[in-house]
Parts: structure tokens; C-alpha cells; sequence
């Protein structure tokens, strides 16, 4: 196996537990019914539960009753396999709050579906958020709303001037003359009143912003050069202070796998979209590359079209996350028992390795080995017993593998040997040194083919099986090597 799948692998079971026992967001494994098997004490922390309570009630008693949004997502996740959703707890208390929950169904090795669910409290942040987009949609309705009545007044002015203008009585031109001038009064008291309204929710604006929890900036449209930023995005940005991230551009921090993607996100924004909860990746102005999760919308900042961005680092979540799933993954990949790959493990594993052969035109070789007479072995010495031969025998035959070897239990006492790099004749001295480690005076049967550069994995593993099947046909204890092109015969 590569040396990115046997890190992993090394990682096993305890390192997991630690991410488990030790990560800040909550997580909790459970049945896709809603039934739940753990919880971590992060997740006990802020549902102001025990683990034991937690089980008990389950996924019905610890979401909110009244969020219709948890109907929506545990149907989105039935059908895709997954969920991202902000979505309403209860704790212990009986009080709610908001969590952003990621949610994920997967199999075990035995084949039963679990799902793993990963939340936080982000409670502050979506109350300032909508603090914040509340304050902005009423300066906009308020400005929209002055604008009409200005538009209006204008339009009746100018229509007392017009009638004045034909008025063939003098005093009724002289009326309508000064109901013109005084609409022109109300107007610019109007206009005067707009502008010290305006100046007003900029500066509680601004004040909110600038206490607000949530990093926010804001960046001009037409050269994409920051203009603003509150306290906590000028730390999040890395920037020393105020001055200098207002002296950079938002596309400075950009990663360049994302440049034309984030480029027509700028543009939409500019057009009247706004982006919400959008996990994307920046660069810092130290160079570090952290994971964010953004909400963006335009504003008008100094009477220019402007982004503004509202910023949430969530770089621990990501890569705790990115550790369960790949964990998950591996359990799901792994033999419980033995710790080999499983057989779905197995057929992934010989794919990939079939697919870099091919790509570098190098040998490849399988060998499928099958204990001989291990039947006898069980009822002789109890299951227990052989099981723990077989955790024995596969950590054996590990130990003496290679990083980018392959070694899979296909089921009861058969194993698999991927062998990339290798020709037949290396093999079956590989495989030769590996049954003189059987424990127990044990022996085996093995099978060897190499791969002849055409045929797929169902075919290799196929003539691999052949040969076993005359290793046992000709007194088991032995290996044969299957030549391309054999008579197929089946297994007893």
C-alpha cells in the first residue's frame, strides 16, 4: 500500500479515540433511525447531558421539536449520503441554540450503516450575522422608501410649475408658483433628514461591526482593494493592523486553484447574489492557508459598489472532520478481526494498483493463500482460539510486507497478496518466506498470478483462484503459479 494509506492505517483505532475524546466540536455516532451509540464529551458539554442521557433520548429528544429545518436535512442525507445544515438543539436546561452540523452515513466493515455526526455552537455568530444583515436591510428599505417620496415630491413640483406656467388667472399662478417653492422647501429638508439618517446607520453600523464577534471586511468591486475591515478580520487575515490589510487586495489572499472560481463568485456577488455558508480556503498575509466559511453580499461602501465578507475560521473543524471521515473510512475499508484490508478494502486497493501499474507499465503479481485444513484447526482448539491465530498470522505477514504491499483477508481463512512491482518468481519467494512464519505447524495453499498488462482484476483474481485450486488438488501445503492464459476450472 502507499505510504499516505499505511500512515492511516498506523493510526488505527487510538488515534482516533483521542480525535474523539479530544476534539472541541461535539460528535456523536449513531444509527441513521436517529438511534444514538455515542457521544464525545464535547457533545455532552454543550447539550448539558451525559453520554448515557444522550443515548437514551436519541436524535427526537435532543433536537428542537419546533425546527422544521431537521425534517429537511435528515432527508437530504438519506438521499445523498451526507448533510451540512445549520440547524436548533435543546441542552439539558430546556434552552435552544444554533449549531452547524455536518452529517455523514457510512458502513461498517460487518456491513451495518452508521452515521457520524459533527456539530458546533455558532449561537453568537448567527445572531450578530442577522444583527448585522437586519440593520443593513433597513438602511436599505429606508433608503429605497425616502427615494419615492422624493421622486414623488419632485414630480408634483414640477407639475405646479407646469400648471402655473398656463395658468391664465394671475393668482392662481401666483398659488401654484409657491406651492412649487415650497415642495422644493420639503425636498431638501427631506434630503437633509436622508443624509444625517444615513451618516446615523453608518455609524451604528460601523459600531456594530466593529464589536461584532465575526470578522468582517469589505472590498471594492472595481480593483478588489480591501476598504474596511473590523478588529477580528484584521487578525483573522494576519494582517499586523487596520492599515496594513487596507494597503493589500482581496485576491491577494486567494489560493490560485480557486482564483477563477472565486473571480465569477465577485462578479455574481456585484450582480445581486449573496453567498451563504460557503467553506472555501484563503491565504493569510503570513502565508498560512486556513479554511473559512463565508458569507458575502454587496454593499455600497462610499457610494462605490462593494463585497463585503463576513469570515469564520473553521481550519480545526476541517481537518477534525477530514480525520473522522478518512477514519471512518478505513474502519469501513479495515477486517476487524485481522486488521488486513477487508474485501471491499481488497478490490479498491488492487484497483489502484492495477491503474499505477499500467500508468508506469511496471509488474504487478497477486497471491491468494488459504490456510490448509483450519477447520480442523477451530473445532480442535475453539473459535477463540483460532481467531487469535489469525490476528497472530496477519500481524506476522505484515510486519515482513512492504509499504506499498497489500494485504487482505477475502474471507474466512483466505487471504490476498497485492505484490506491485514484483514478477511471479519474485513473488513466490516472497510468499515462501512468509508461510515459514505460519505459527502453530500450520501450512497453507497459494495461488500466484501475474498480472499480464490486459486483463482486469476480476480476471487476475480469477487465475490467481486457479492456481490455488491446484495447489490443493495436488496435497495442499504448496504454491503454484498460474500461467496467463490457463483452463478455467472452478473451486471445490
Amino acid at each position: 500500500m502507499s505510504e499516505g494509506k499505511s500512515g492511516w492505517r498506523a493510526l488505527g483505532a487510538d488515534a482516533f479515540r483521542e480525535v474523539f475524546e479530544h476534539s472541541i466540536d461535539g460528535v456523536l455516532f449513531a444509527v441513521p433511525d436517529g438511534r444514538i451509540l455515542a457521544a464525545n464529551p464535547a457533545a455532552c458539554a454543550m447539550l448539558q447531558r451525559s453520554e448515557d442521557e444522550i443515548c437514551r433520548l436519541g436524535r427526537q429528544g435532543l433536537a428542537d421539536a419546533g425546527d422544521p429545518r431537521w425534517e429537511g436535512a435528515v432527508r437530504e442525507r438519506e438521499r445523498i449520503g451526507h448533510v451540512r445544515a445549520e440547524l436548533r438543539f435543546r441542552r439539558g436546561d430546556g434552552s435552544p441554540f444554533e449549531a452547524d452540523v455536518t452529517s455523514v452515513v457510512f458502513r461498517t466493515s460487518d456491513g451495518d450503516e452508521r452515521s457520524c455526526v459533527i456539530f458546533r455552537d455558532v449561537t453568537e455568530r448567527v445572531a450578530a450575522a442577522d444583527q448585522l444583515l437586519r440593520l443593513r436591510d433597513h438602511d436599505r428599505i429606508a433608503r429605497n422608501l425616502h427615494s419615492r417620496v422624493i421622486r414623488r415630491l419632485s414630480i408634483s413640483a414640477l407639475e405646479a410649475q407646469s400648471a402655473a406656467a398656463r395658468s391664465s388667472d394671475p393668482g392662481t399662478a401666483e398659488r401654484l408658483a409657491r406651492l412649487a417653492d415650497e415642495i422644493d422647501r420639503v425636498i431638501s429638508t427631506i434630503r437633509q433628514v436622508v443624509y444625517t439618517l444615513e451618516d446615523e446607520g453608518e455609524g451604528r453600523y460601523r459600531v456594530l461591526v466593529e464589536r461584532s464577534p465575526v470578522p468582517v471586511a469589505v472590498y471594492r468591486g472595481a480593483d478588489l482593494q480591501f476598504v474596511y475591515a473590523n478588529p477580528r478580520a484584521v487578525e483573522l487575515y494576519g494582517a499586523r493592523d487596520f492599515d496594513e490589510l487596507l494597503s493589500h487586495h482581496a485576491d491577494e489572499v486567494v489560493p490560485a486553484d480557486l482564483t477563477e472560481n472565486w473571480r465569477r463568485s465577485v462578479r455574481d456577488i456585484l450582480d445581486g447574489a449573496v453567498i451563504a455558508q460557503s467553506r472555501t480556503r484563503i491565504i493569510r498575509l503570513n502565508g498560512q492557508e486556513i479554511t473559512v466559511e463565508v458569507n458575502a453580499a454587496r454593499v455600497d461602501f462610499g457610494g462605490q459598489p462593494c463585497v463585503q465578507v463576513e469570515l469564520h475560521d473553521v481550519s480545526e473543524r476541517a481537518a477534525a472532520e477530514l480525520l473522522q471521515l478518512r477514519e471512518l473510512e478505513l474502519q469501513a475499508r479495515t477486517d476487524p478481526l485481522t486488521g488486513t484490508l477487508n474485501r471491499r478494502g481488497w478490490d479498491v486497493t488492487l484497483a489502484t494498483d492495477l491503474a499505477a501499474s499500467a500508468a508506469t507499465g511496471q509488474a504487478l503479481t497477486v497471491a491468494v493463500a488459504d490456510l490448509d485444513h483450519f477447520k480442523e484447526y477451530n473445532d480442535k482448539k475453539g473459535h477463540p482460539a483460532g481467531d487469535d491465530f489469525l490476528r497472530r498470522l496477519a500481524g506476522t505477514w505484515k510486519g515482513r510486507l512492504r509499504t506499498t504491499d497489500s494485504l487482505g483477508r477475502l474471507g474466512g481463512e483466505e487471504f490476498g497478496l497485492c505484490l506491485p512491482g514484483c514478477t511471479a518468481d519474485v513473488a513466490a519467494g516472497i510468499v515462501g518466506l512468509l508461510t515459514a512464519l505460519i505459527p502453530d505447524q500450520q501450512t497453507c495453499s497459494v495461488g500466484i498470478a501475474a498480472w499480464d498488462h490486459h486483463e482486469g482484476a476480476a480476471a487476475l483474481m480469477q487465475r490467481a483462484d486457479r492456481a490455488l485450486y491446484r495447489a490443493k488438488e495436488a496435497g495442499r501445503n504448496r504454491v503454484v503459479i498460474e500461467p496467463s492464459g490457463h483452463t478455467r476450472r472452478r473451486r471445490p
